[in-house]
């Protein structure tokens, strides 16, 4: 059995633990002209249609292709394929964002493509993701999804460098809706009590950069972060407006570090509260904009009571820094969660093998 892997995510998964059994992999090379030119260069009216691929008959009979694995992208070919969806919002995040009569049109065929009998399964990075699919497709979707976690390798502690200060972590690629705002205020009242630092990593404006000389802002390579970076943080610090998933987390937890993330989205089944760290609590009318659509949330968190979560996060960190024992408690719970539970890589290949297993 030969399955094509092939999608906008296709990085972040790796099924290197099948090497040697009886199915064969085939990852979609980066240089294929006749996808690229529909898949990235959509003339705006039809870009609500980014998500559809055909594939070439002759090119899936070269190499043999009798299932495909997709992620973000819906296959045309009467083929069987296996979804994998991080959100029901992000297959197609324009349409979702822009809504009108041709995103529409895109959001009735995604659904279609879902339904169809050539879709076996539909893969779901958490169960929050799920009821977003259940919430789009009804029964029928409910019936072929199931959960299967991203993977972490675990990092062997080692022991931290000698600091006089404890230091803080924010990561934002996206700054708009990692929490910026609340992390920034937070930590100018923490420097007030206690001798920390924060380092900063993401996409910031040269403005923020300059307005805040007191904190450490760095743009490295994403194996200088994972390999120098992250080995060396006390505290995580994730009071996010909107997470489809929240890897950053994930990645604390392979190095035993706590963390502080808002109790949004798929957050909690990463970091469990009193067990890996604390969440901070978002009121309930904000769970349920984000649920009906995630892009709401540069409209709705105007609504927010900012000085109650930038108040939950002064705490909470507090207590981090306060007590070191908890610090590395909850450092052994988040990496016991990647070495032997659902971030595992041995649950992770349970679970596919299963899944292949039922498809072949």
């Amino acid at each position: 059995m030969t399955v094509l892997l092939d999608g906008f995510d296709i990085g972040r998964i790796t099924f290197d633990f099948f090497q040697g059994s009886e199915i064969n992999f085939f990852s979609m090379p980066r240089e294929k002209p006749f996808l690229n030119s529909s898949r990235y260069c959509f003339p705006y009216p039809f870009y609500p249609f980014i998500n559809f691929v055909f594939y070439p008959k002759k090119f899936l009979e070269k190499n043999n292709i009798n299932l495909i694995y997709s992620f973000k992208v819906f296959p045309l070919n009467k083929l069987p394929w296996i979804a994998d969806v991080e959100e029901i919002h992000y297959i197609n995040a324009f349409c979702t964002r822009f809504p009108n009569s041709m995103n529409s049109i895109g959001l009735s065929l995604i659904k279609k493509g879902l339904k169809s009998d050539y879709c076996k399964k539909i893969v779901c990075l958490s169960e929050y993701s799920k009821k977003t699919v259940e919430s789009f497709g009804g029964k029928k979707l409910a019936e072929k999804t199931i959960v299967s976690f991203p993977i972490s390798k675990p990092v062997k502690s080692k022991n931290k460098k000698q600091k006089e200060k404890i230091s803080l972590l924010f990561v934002a690629t996206n700054p708009n809706y990692k929490g910026t705002e609340f992390v920034f205020s937070a930590f100018n009242e923490l420097t007030k009590k206690y001798d920390v630092e924060l380092n900063c990593f993401g996409n910031f404006p040269e403005e923020t950069i300059k307005q805040f000389p007191e904190i450490n802002f760095n743009l490295v390579s994403s194996t200088e972060f994972k390999e120098k970076v992250l080995p060396n943080q006390d505290i995580l610090l994730m009071p996010s407006l909107m997470e489809s998933f929240g890897f950053t987390a994930l990645q604390a937890l392979s190095n035993s570090i706590p963390v502080i993330s808002s109790d949004i989205m798929a957050l909690p089944e990463i970091n469990h509260e009193n067990k890996t760290g604390f969440l901070i609590k978002f009121p309930e009318w904000y769970h349920k904009k984000l649920f009906f659509n995630p892009f709401l949330f540069s409209r709705e968190s105007v609504k927010l009571n900012k000085k109650e979560i930038i108040s939950q996060l002064i705490e909470k960190t507090s207590l981090l820094i306060e007590d070191s024992s908890l610090r590395k408690q909850f450092g052994r719970n988040g990496l016991s969660e990647v070495e032997k539970g659902k971030f595992s890589v041995k649950f992770k290949q349970k679970q596919m093998k299963e899944l292949f297993g039922e498809l072949t």
